[in-house]
């Protein structure tokens, strides 16, 4: 994944999406994430892997990166991201 673009969002503060995102598929987004993060995933960064698509990656301790969530807006990518829970505030890139 390291020749595609990677970005952080910034944290905006409160809990509400960005104008234009809805707030289900965050919601739903969200959610599927933090299930993700109680497992034992560490939610690192987002990645634009197409023109029109955008994922989330995360880290496992027996497998390195990996993919855990994919969404055709940037926007939305963007708001669940901001939105997931980081244990480790400190590990999250910014590449």
């Amino acid at each position: 994944m390291s020749s595609a673009k990677r970005s952080t969002p910034p944290s905006r503060g409160g809990s509400a999406p960005a104008p234009g995102v809805d707030p289900d598929l965050v919601r739903d987004g969200l959610a599927a994430l933090s299930d993700l993060a109680t497992a034992g995933v560490e939610i690192d960064g987002e990645i634009q892997v197409a023109e029109s698509t955008w994922a989330i990656y995360g880290h496992i301790s027996y497998d390195g990166e990996i993919m855990v969530g994919e969404y055709h807006d940037a926007a939305v990518a963007a708001e669940i991201l901001r939105a997931a829970p980081h244990p480790r505030p400190d590990v999250r890139r910014t590449e």
